[in-house]
């Protein structure tokens, strides 16, 4: 249920209508208050409602003006037997906000947080990193962007250790978003320190950071070890083609489905070589590169790739243009799939619209190799099965 089509923004008032509404229909599970002006007396009306109403699943209250999070509205949450998703990401929540959310790691069961572009600080990352230790639910966390309360300054290599002591204590996290924080290659050094401990990460956002060519060879190093990633998104970051090319060394070795790299410093050479790294065991479903420095001669490359059929239209956020034989590319916009539902976007305005939409992302079904990451990328379902080698196949020669 979203509640920002109604033609303004919602305030605390309105709160009793839409619990009344909400009486009526006990078929809605999700409930979508973004961009309004709920403030915490709204919120603590809703943890009062949700605290014996126990069907709604997800939790949606990004960027409304919720100031205080105390622990009443922890309390009430704590109540709610089914919430398994909750979004707070864009309210300055207080210092203190981060402890009382730390208690809901500790005593409900919900695979996805984000508290992203919140005034955090390393005080309140530390009670989030003890209530992790002993969580085995959280699926997905998003510490984008953390603000500081007003006066702190803050010092990303203590990011960095705490984003590694996550990592290198927790055992469930899947997805882990900590984009916009600064992050060095000296940061980025300590996080794959405690990613070398961990065997459950799968994606690992590390959008718009301050991350160099020695913070790629870095990566490429952590691959080569064996980290489980699945998904590496570097998109706003200083990358080039050293960086790009340490990489393209370690990328057939590992288990990478999707790589962003768009909006960084890789020219020519670096996306020959990243593009040429499609041809491993585990295929390069989405590849990113969009906002990069390139020319004709990658450009030619990858239109030899799309004529073999080593790479697909669908897997780029790039399309491919001939002007009067000169090739040219555009940006893609249908395959990332991952900023507009973190903002919440209206797809289109109208129903018909909406549905055309709808049936044009209907590709990734449960049976995709790339169904665990539907809501990151766009991605077409393979046609055939491949059939299972027997196993003697993997015996010596």
């Amino acid at each position: 249920m979203k509640t920002t089509e109604a033609g303004r923004r919602l305030y605390d008032f309105d709160l009793p209508y839409i619990f009344s509404f909400l009486l009526e229909r006990p078929n809605i599970v999700g409930l979508d208050f973004c961009y309004n002006h709920l403030t915490c007396f709204g919120v603590r009306f809703l943890a009062d409602f949700l605290s014996w109403d126990h069907r709604i699943l997800r939790l949606n209250l990004m960027n409304n003006d919720i100031e205080v999070m105390d622990s009443y509205i922890v309390d009430a949450f704590g109540e709610n037997k089914t919430l398994k998703s909750l979004r707070l990401n864009g309210n300055p929540f207080g210092k203190k906000g981060g402890e009382y959310v730390s208690f809901l790691l500790m005593f409900k069961d919900l695979e996805f947080l984000d508290i992203g572009q919140t005034d955090q600080t390393i005080q309140s990352l530390a009670w989030i990193l003890g209530a992790l230790v002993h969580n085995s639910s959280l699926k997905v966390l998003d510490l984008s962007r953390i603000l500081g309360h007003p006066g702190y300054v803050n010092d990303s290599l203590h990011y960095g250790l705490a984003f590694s002591d996550i990592l290198r204590l927790n055992r469930s996290l899947v997805e882990l978003h900590i984009s916009k924080n600064n992050i060095t290659d000296t940061d980025l050094e300590q996080i794959l320190f405690g990613l070398s401990f961990n065997r459950t990460l799968e994606l690992l956002d590390l959008s718009s950071n301050s991350i160099g060519d020695y913070g790629a060879e870095l990566m490429s190093e952590a691959l080569l070890r064996g980290a489980p990633l699945k998904a590496l998104m570097l998109s706003g970051n200083h990358i080039g083609n050293m960086g790009a090319r340490a990489l393209s060394f370690k990328l057939p070795g590992s288990q990478i489905k999707m790589l962003d790299l768009s909006y960084n410093r890789v020219r020519d050479s670096g996306i020959i070589d990243i593009v040429s790294t499609v041809r491993k065991p585990f295929p390069l479903l989405a590849l990113f590169i969009f906002g990069n420095p390139f020319t004709g001669e990658a450009l030619k490359m990858i239109d030899r790739y799309l004529l073999e059929g080593s790479l697909e239209n669908c897997a780029l956020d790039i399309v491919l243009h001939d002007y009067n034989g000169i090739i040219g590319h555009g940006r893609n916009t249908s395959v990332n799939r991952y900023k507009s539902r973190y903002y919440c976007l209206l797809e289109r305005s109208s129903e018909e619209g909406k549905r055309k939409r709808n049936e044009k992302l209907a590709f990734c079904e449960p049976g995709c190799a790339a169904y665990k990451f539907h809501n990151v990328f766009n991605v077409k379902a393979p046609k055939t099965i491949l059939p299972s080698i027997p196993r003697r196949s993997f015996s010596p020669a």
